[in-house]
């Protein structure tokens, strides 16, 4: 019987930015210990060669979950109500994501065939409020890079707001969703414009 452990290794490109996601995911974790299940499981990660070490996350994307018509009523519903603890988990802990996507969201299935979703990509989150997690040089070619991030479901170009993002998404999951979750609907809303963070246009002309 092979009990190997199946592990995914993610180094952080040209940025750095492994130590950073580690740090942010564990921060996340710890300060908002009930969506530890819905996040990344961080084993190691190493500052001097830039890697993380994480367990591989069995699962098909969410994108293709919804493209391929895979989720039933119910797994839908267990789906939303899982994005909205983790939207308020982020606001709780003053981190904006800044790539909310379906394509960054794995869907699982545990014992009880139920889904359950994890949030990955953390490598371009900002700790707001705070420089502990800085902005990456802002040079042309990164500020093209950054623009990218959301997949044109944040509000506008080199701007950020995960409650705009999460309400964008669940509205491709389910689109009676706000006739479905009226309340969850209007709190989302609420929610739109108190966690954002936009690069200033004077920065990114330099």
């Amino acid at each position: 019987m092979n009990n190997r452990k199946k592990l995914f290794i993610k180094t952080g490109g040209n940025f750095n930015l492994a130590e950073r996601e580690a740090k942010i995911i564990r921060k996340l974790t710890h300060e908002v210990e009930i969506i530890s299940d819905f996040l990344p499981n961080i084993l190691f990660y190493s500052i001097e060669r830039d890697f993380i070490i994480m367990d591989y996350i069995e699962g098909n994307m969410l994108d293709e979950c919804i493209n391929s018509n895979l989720l039933s009523d119910e797994d839908k519903k267990l789906i939303i109500n899982q994005m909205y603890l983790l939207l308020c988990s982020l606001n709780k802990a003053n981190i904006i994501h800044r790539d909310i996507r379906p394509e960054n969201f794995i869907v699982t299935r545990g014992s009880n065939n139920n889904v359950k979703i994890i949030l990955i990509d953390f490598a371009f989150a900002l700790l707001l409020k705070t420089d502990e997690f800085y902005e990456i040089l802002l040079s042309p070619k990164n500020i093209k890079l950054l623009s990218k991030l959301g997949d044109n479901l944040n509000p506008k170009s080199l701007t950020w707001d995960d409650a705009y993002s999460f309400l964008m998404t669940l509205k491709r999951i389910d689109v009676s969703f706000k006739k479905k979750h009226p309340e969850m609907w209007k709190n989302i809303n609420n929610m739109i414009n108190k966690f954002a963070y936009t690069i200033p246009i004077s920065t990114g002309s330099k």
